[in-house]
């Protein structure tokens, strides 16, 4: 027996294996999922079924074509307080990525995002949609207060101080 023979004879077991394998039912469906990275940026991935892309392409794709993520500010349609200046935002994608990081413009507190094919003509075919998220809100806070090197000493004194909501401070006496 050869070197070569033993590494095929190790193969074959595995795909025995896959011959009974049962794949999910969502398996081989076109699927978009929107997930939060943080308050400012997003993380979109997708999979397809390539007889659905297939189809897509040709149906729409021409020559001054383009695949595009559009980025929903689902507050703005909803009624939900939000920044109603940016409605949707469009960004280029390369045929055949997977999956993109997005930069969220202004306020941004819900959102989804659509991948598709935007015509020469300017006009957008969606082809998968993701789901909706609800960005946390970001909120500046409080400046530090610097406490000076004998604050044991004045403890009660510089957290009262500092912040007079919190005279019943427990700090070191």
């Amino acid at each position: 027996m050869s070197k070569g023979d033993c590494a095929i004879q190790g193969v074959l077991p595995a795909l025995k294996i896959l011959d009974n394998y049962r794949w999910p039912p969502h398996y081989n469906e076109s699927r978009m999922t929107l997930m939060i990275r943080d308050p400012h940026c997003l993380y979109a991935y997708w999979n397809y079924n390539e007889d659905q892309y297939k189809a897509f392409v040709s149906r729409f794709f021409r020559k001054k074509s383009r695949w595009l993520i559009r980025l929903f500010n689902v507050a703005a349609f909803s009624g939900i307080s939000g920044n109603r200046e940016h409605r949707c935002t469009d960004i280029t994608i390369v045929p055949g990525a997977e999956s993109i990081y997005i930069d969220l413009p202004g306020n941004t507190y819900s959102c989804s995002v659509s991948m598709g094919i935007q015509t020469g003509g300017g006009v957008f075919h969606p082809f998968i949609q993701s789901n909706a998220v609800i960005v946390p809100f970001v909120a500046k806070s409080k400046p530090a207060v610097a406490v000076p090197a004998d604050a044991t000493e004045r403890a009660p004194d510089i957290c009262n101080a500092a912040s007079p909501s919190y005279s019943s401070c427990s700090c070191p006496k």
